[in-house]
């Protein structure tokens, strides 16, 4: 039988190194050879539903929910697909970003590069930090 040895996954916030305030920077390493690194801002807006004053009607406001620099991360490395995931408020919000590995020709050879192919956005309206009297 082939022994499989565990990659030693790891995950790193470096965002007071970026030299815009409004970014962040996120890092997944495994063996301790960087897979991913992605710079970027995120807000996410999100309706959501209120009672209206008279307590009859629905009424829809609007979530503005910025990326937290102190956000928990998880990563994962692999050949052809790798993964970032940021949680924050005690994962009442979380997004993972999915990575798919391209390979193209160029003057110098064969290159990859990672291209974003999906995003997932969690968040739970009962967390009232921007949800404000959301009506579940």
């Amino acid at each position: 039988a082939a022994a499989r040895l565990a990659a030693e996954q790891e995950v790193e916030n470096l965002s007071g190194l970026s030299p815009n305030p409004e970014k962040d920077i996120f890092v997944v390493r495994e063996n301790r050879t960087t897979c991913l690194m992605a710079e970027f801002a995120a807000k996410f807006i999100v309706p959501y539903d209120v009672w209206a004053s008279n307590y009859v009607d629905l009424i829809t406001e609007q979530a503005d929910i910025p990326l937290s620099r102190g956000a928990e991360m998880k990563g994962k490395c692999g050949t052809n697909e790798s993964e970032l995931e940021l949680s924050w408020l005690d994962q009442a919000y979380t997004l993972k970003l999915s990575f798919l590995k391209e390979g193209h020709n160029t003057s110098r050879g064969p290159e990859a590069s990672w291209r974003l192919s999906r995003i997932q956005f969690t968040y739970d309206t009962s967390e009232r930090t921007y949800f404000k009297d959301a009506v579940s």
